[in-house]
């Protein structure tokens, strides 16, 4: 394994996967449930108010502050949207399971050429991200099949899923939007990410108070914060395809740098050059 391997991100519909070096990663909370592997090593991981433990893959709820001490050693973290399935879709990915504090600790990533062999492999090829998208979906699939036997999962509300499809749908496509939601909230010629809670909760038929109260209850975080986490994977998706970090973080919005590093660092808990300077590209 090269120790000059750059920083793989990949930015799909419904998941997102960061596979790269850290060290070490302050308090911090995401906005969708994540899958952390150690690809090679156990990883530190601390929440609010604990000790550290060592483990080798955990599953970690949105909104739930943690921090990681992975001492330059490779790890990945998959994001799972909650337009694919809420925290239970990544559960069956952990073998010999146990709960700490509402984490949940596994031995490993189980599933033949689909658990940590899979997200390895997917580090080790510099040239993965024109594979990445099959592989994950591959992930998946295989989690929903004992989703759907081995776990009950509460479907989300309706109203909040469409709101959470046209957020995600702008991060993913940048700006392109669904037709019928064009249709039926009249939002030509603006950006999603430009819209104010009132406008989405118009949308989704909500008083602005009940729809920020039911979009938290459903998703696990404050509207504002998830939204701003669609912000960041603008972010990403940029520099991907071989933009520069200033511009990308002007074409998701942020109209300084400290604009964007706050959010940053408030979502991955240390600064963008830690995982985004050396990346790979699509280029």
């Amino acid at each position: 394994m090269a120790e000059n391997m750059k920083s793989l991100w990949y930015v799909g519909q419904g998941v997102t996967l960061f596979a790269g070096r850290l060290t070490y990663n302050a308090l911090h909370a995401h906005s969708v449930p994540i899958l952390i592997t150690g690809l090679y090593e156990n990883f530190g991981l601390r929440l609010e108010n604990s000790a550290w433990i060592s483990c080798a893959a955990a599953v970690i709820p949105a909104g739930v502050h943690y921090e990681l001490d992975v001492r330059g050693e490779p790890l990945s973290v998959l994001y799972l949207e909650p337009t694919v399935a809420r925290l239970e879709g990544l559960l069956p990915l952990l073998s010999n399971k146990t709960e700490w504090g509402g984490v949940v600790i596994g031995e490993t990533v189980r599933g033949k050429d689909r658990g940590v062999d899979l997200l390895r492999g997917l580090y080790e090829d510099p040239f993965s991200l024109n594979r990445a998208g099959d592989a994950l979906s591959q992930m998946i699939e295989y989690s929903q099949h004992f989703l759907s036997t081995d776990y009950a999962e509460r479907q989300l509300d309706g109203r909040i899923l469409k709101v959470l499809g046209m957020l995600e749908g702008d991060a993913v496509q940048e700006d392109t939007i669904q037709e019928d939601a064009i249709q039926e909230d009249a939002m030509e010629g603006l950006n999603l990410r430009e819209r104010s809670a009132k406008e989405f909760a118009d949308y989704a038929g909500l008083s602005v108070s009940r729809f920020q109260h039911l979009f938290s209850a459903e998703v696990g975080v404050p509207f504002r914060r998830y939204r701003a986490w669609q912000r960041l994977k603008i972010v990403i998706k940029e520099v991907m395809a071989g933009g520069n970090l200033t511009s990308a973080a002007h074409l998701a919005g942020y109209y300084d740098q400290a604009h964007f590093g706050h959010h940053f660092r408030q979502t991955f808990g240390a600064a963008p050059g830690k995982s985004m300077i050396n990346m790979r590209s699509y280029c």
